[in-house]
């Protein structure tokens, strides 16, 4: 098998089917690729299951995998699908994207001059102008991190790729590892899990890199300010965690703490808002998150049977 495309879902039957079809689509582009797509179910209450067994009966010229994941948590998905996975390329994409019809094709462009595994993510658009405009990255500059290149000593890696567009080559999966349960959606630290990866595959010397295109669509449908505003405060207490995890790995991954800590102080000297201004998001409240993330992990790490 040459590429798994993976998509964890819970409780969206209302959107599941929509972004099967934008991935089935981006496959019958490239019909020459051996291509898998590998649902997740993370123990969904609603009919989700049943939604996606009609649509694979459907269309049983998708070579398609339903599994069910009991544990809970964005993670423990993950890495079912990971583990039930057979392709050198894996993909992740999220039930609430829809995957660009040349998606496959722009990452094998990609991938075919790449001379040593590259992690990758690409673009991700809003999907419905009528939700908030987060959880977007539409940049049109190619961005590189490596350990070698010390890349991470002058940009965050952290929330520079997201975890709805990724590509994971099976060697870097191998080496690397099965993301960490300790992080992410559905977890008491609900984020960071995608960026702790990509720290652990920088300090082991792959190479990560964000790409301008390889598309999807993003329908997350948060339409409040303050649902906005709580989806950073997990995001900024998910980072909190990954600096203190990587602190003695490599402090260049701390480095971004330093760099918020010192926008607070720039924040009170001039009085000024530097942050997030139209969420009533400021450095004080990141690094407040961001030390609550550190002291959460560390009791997980202490309490952790695992």
């Amino acid at each position: 098998m040459d590429v798994s495309i993976l998509i964890c879902t819970r409780n969206r039957s209302y959107a599941i089917c929509d972004s099967l079809k934008s991935v089935s689509q981006a496959m019958e582009n490239v019909p020459e690729l051996k291509t898998e797509l590998i649902i997740i179910d993370n123990n969904s209450t609603d009919d989700t299951s049943k939604v996606i067994t009609k649509w694979m009966n459907e269309n049983k010229n998708i070579n398609t995998k339903l599994i069910l994941e009991k544990k809970k948590g964005l993670s423990h998905a993950r890495n079912c699908g990971i583990q039930n996975s057979t392709g050198n390329l894996v993909v992740f994409t999220d039930d609430d994207c829809r995957m660009d019809s040349h998606y496959l094709i722009d990452m094998i462009n990609h991938n075919i001059n790449d001379t040593s595994p590259v992690i990758r993510g690409g673009r991700v658009e809003l999907g419905d102008p009528s939700d908030i405009n987060i959880t977007t990255k539409t940049s049109n500059e190619k961005e590189r991190w490596s350990k070698e290149e010390r890349s991470a000593r002058i940009k965050t890696i952290r929330g520079s790729i997201f975890g709805c567009n990724m590509v994971i080559p099976r060697e870097a999966l191998n080496t690397v590892g099965l993301f960490d349960i300790k992080l992410g959606a559905g977890q008491k630290i609900a984020g960071s899990e995608d960026s702790d990866f990509f720290c652990r595959a920088y300090i082991k010397g792959f190479t990560i890199e964000y790409v301008p295109d390889m598309c999807v669509h993003h329908f997350h449908g948060r339409k409040h300010i303050q649902d906005a505003k709580n989806l950073m405060i997990g995001y900024n207490t998910g980072a909190g965690a990954l600096y203190i995890k990587h602190i003695f790995n490599d402090f260049d991954l701390f480095r971004p703490f330093i760099w918020n800590v010192k926008n607070l102080r720039k924040e009170i000297k001039t009085g000024e808002n530097l942050y997030i201004p139209e969420y009533g998001l400021t450095y004080k409240k990141v690094v407040a998150d961001n030390i609550k993330g550190m002291l959460l992990y560390v009791l997980a790490i202490l309490t952790s049977r695992d």
